[in-house]
């Protein structure tokens, strides 16, 4: 086989695993990525896919937010209103 044949070999089995795994997101990963603020980053939904199962996502999805999920006046985190202590 060429250079050529294995490239397009590979391309093609690449472009075959992305197409499959193109499937529907389900619900609980586009929760979870609007909890992280990222919205309806479809990118970011597939990313959390990746990292946490099905039943793993719904356990996070289930626990309380954190204070740095918590949002303060005009959406900023509360820490983000202190004034930095200047030395």
């Amino acid at each position: 086989m060429s250079k050529k044949t294995d490239a397009e070999q590979i391309y093609k089995d690449l472009s075959a695993r992305v197409d499959a795994e193109k499937g529907e997101i389900a619900p609980i990963y586009k929760e979870l990525a609007a909890k992280v603020g990222a919205g309806e980053s479809e990118h970011i939904q597939r990313i959390i896919a990746k990292l946490a199962n099905l039943e793993q996502a719904r356990m996070v999805a289930a626990l309380p937010a954190s204070g740095a999920f918590r949002r303060g006046p005009g959406g900023r985190p509360p820490h983000a209103n202190r004034p930095i202590p200047c030395p």
